[in-house]
């Protein structure tokens, strides 16, 4: 370690822009901005923003699931899906299966009232039996 390290910056050179070139006019230079730094108050910032991070995901969870075990239990009861879905077509639904009709014409498939239909079943059970 014979030899010392110079860490003296090197001189500016000549000629700067006019940013570094300041006159006696300007006063006294500026303090560096956060040249000092209040621990207590950043450490406080810092703690209030994890908390509230972490209050905050609490009441999204909270909220999902609330959320999720109401819209579980409306789709198990059926009760909206029944309401808003299916009850606009129950009527048409019921009346195709108390009347005759044509279910596919092209392939001579006929619809007949389900009270028939069940009675049509329970006959060819009861003769094959015999």
């Amino acid at each position: 370690m014979s030899q010392e390290l110079d860490h003296t910056p090197t001189p500016p050179p000549e000629h700067l822009d006019d940013w570094h070139q300041h006159t006696s006019a300007e006063g006294m230079p500026q303090a560096e901005h956060a040249a000092s730094v209040n621990i207590a108050v950043l450490g406080f910032v810092g703690v209030v923003i994890v908390g509230v991070v972490v209050a905050l995901v609490i009441l999204v969870v909270i909220y999902f699931q609330a959320y999720s075990s109401t819209l579980t239990a409306q789709k198990a009861e059926n009760t909206v899906w029944y309401q808003s879905e299916y009850r606009p077509y129950e009527a048409g639904s019921m009346r195709r299966l108390r009347e005759y009709g044509w279910q596919d014409q092209t392939d001579g498939v006929v619809r007949v009232p389900i009270d028939r239909a069940k009675a049509r079943v329970i006959e060819s059970y009861q003769n094959t039996r015999r």
